[in-house]
């Protein structure tokens, strides 16, 4: 992908905003439309150590033990600790993946493993995480779209009831990715 200084992405900015109002050029209208409408997604971020209506924690606690001054979710109790997170799916026909980033890790002797469900399904079950050296590293991992719905879609990620030891998340994101025709 090329970049651009400032001066040269306002003089295209200007030249494509000329060229669209001219009706003789369709040059920049069909690569505007073709790259940049085609694909469009939305991403929510959740910091865990902020309050969201949309975001709920059962048996969890908040600590910055291991990294001080930048807190983190302890999932400390199988089957009870857990984070709920709602998010909604505007169209459902146009939605082409969904993905959750979870940032979290599980300690050296610690071995948490996590149950993720989509809509009460479950969708991964006793993951271990990338990490077991107390490094927090994001983990992605795509929602089938077959059990999405149109609307209100919850994800929960809980310790699992085979975890012989807890789970740390510090924050999660769920990005929608769309086609538009």
């Amino acid at each position: 992908m090329e970049e651009f200084t400032e001066i040269e992405t306002n003089s295209r900015k200007r030249s494509f905003n000329e060229q669209r109002h001219d009706p003789s050029s369709t040059k920049y209208r069909r690569t505007y439309d073709s790259l940049c409408l085609s694909i469009q997604s939305s991403c929510i971020f959740l910091d865990f150590n902020q309050s969201y209506d949309n975001v709920c924690f059962q048996c969890t606690e908040t600590t910055d033990q291991y990294r001080p001054g930048m807190p983190y979710k302890l999932l400390h109790y199988p089957m009870r600790s857990s984070v709920e997170i709602i998010f909604s799916i505007i169209d459902l026909d146009f939605l082409q993946e969904t993905h959750v980033g979870l940032n979290g890790c599980t300690g050296q002797h610690y071995h948490g493993l996590i149950d993720i469900f989509v809509n009460n399904i479950p969708v991964l079950t006793d993951f271990a995480g990338l990490s077991n050296d107390m490094a927090f590293r994001e983990q992605s991992f795509t929602i089938p779209k077959h059990i999405c719905v149109h609307g209100e879609n919850k994800v929960k990620v809980q310790l699992s009831n085979n975890s012989p030891g807890i789970f740390w998340l510090s924050d999660a994101r769920i990005t929608g990715i769309y086609h538009v025709h």
